[in-house]
């Protein structure tokens, strides 16, 4: 049967007696109690889905970056040495919008004066594990011998310790590419481990010999150690390559490590290859 809309003419004659659908002129024809319900339960229906779009399109589209993990090996030479970060984030980030850099014996001014530009993508709940080695290239290096894997990037040497500053920057500073530089406030700080302008010897974050572990998944450009599992200073001293390997887990941050596996998330939605399953 029709649902007669206000102003749809005259009334007829002849129906079944039934309700008046509020809203409607009282001209109009009822609407039988079946209908009424009927129409409440589209309507119902309808405004549901509609919830549920909004939701899915509210959801944020930007990814969190930020430093996860940092090892100074007890190996020749204090290696291997790294600096994992991770996108915890939903969507895919270019890390040419990211770069990196270091303060050394509590000093305010940047090693050689400027971070280091990133480059390179990394995907939603993937970590990407910066080697702070000489002269290694793929296939070479203590980090290989250590992993079994190459790192991600091998620009940068040998030159931090357990008691420096590891900053992440947006690549909007000064220098090439917008690495900070300087003292870094030319960008904008991102993520750290340690406190700037402080040697970390003897602090509760210095990981010499050591590794630190992050426990939450949002960057914090003002460094918190309740944030952190620090193993403490010496925690690696005479350590062989598979201590190394039991302490450390490059690549992987655990608060990401089951999703890539769920195909619907809530929290994170993610493109996954279609499965035969």
């Amino acid at each position: 049967m029709r649902i007669v809309d206000p102003g749809d003419g005259p009334d007829r004659e002849g129906l079944d007696a039934g309700v008046a659908l509020p809203g409607f002129r009282p001209h109009a024809r009822t609407s039988t109690l079946k209908e009424v319900v009927t129409i409440m339960l589209l309507r119902t229906s309808k405004t549901l889905l509609a919830l549920a779009a909004m939701s899915l399109v509210a959801l944020p589209a930007s990814a969190d970056v930020l430093i996860t993990e940092v090892l100074d090996g007890d190996l020749t030479g204090g290696l291997p040495k790294f600096v994992e970060i991770t996108n915890t984030g939903i969507s895919s980030v270019d890390l040419s919008g990211y770069s990196i850099g270091n303060y050394n014996n509590g000093s305010t001014t940047l090693g050689g004066s400027a971070s280091t530009v990133l480059s390179g993508t990394l995907g939603p709940c993937e970590s990407w594990i910066i080697s702070y080695e000489n002269s290694d290239s793929p296939g070479v290096g203590t980090f290989y011998n250590v992993y079994g894997f190459d790192p991600d990037d091998f620009q940068l040497g040998a030159f931090t310790n357990g008691d420096d500053v590891i900053a992440l920057f947006l690549a909007d500073g000064s220098g090439a590419g917008g690495a900070a530089t300087g003292d870094g406030s030319d960008a904008t700080l991102v993520d750290v481990y340690g406190v700037i302008g402080v040697d970390g010897t003897g602090q509760v974050w210095e990981y010499t010999d050591s590794y630190a572990r992050r426990n939450v998944s949002t960057a914090n450009p003002t460094f918190d150690d309740s944030e952190w599992t620090i193993a403490g200073a010496g925690a690696l001293d005479g350590a062989d390559a598979q201590g190394h390997r039991d302490a450390t887990d490059p690549g992987v941050f655990p608060p990401c490590e089951g999703v890539p596996t769920e195909e619907v998330s809530w929290t994170r939605i993610k493109t996954l290859p279609a499965t035969n399953d």
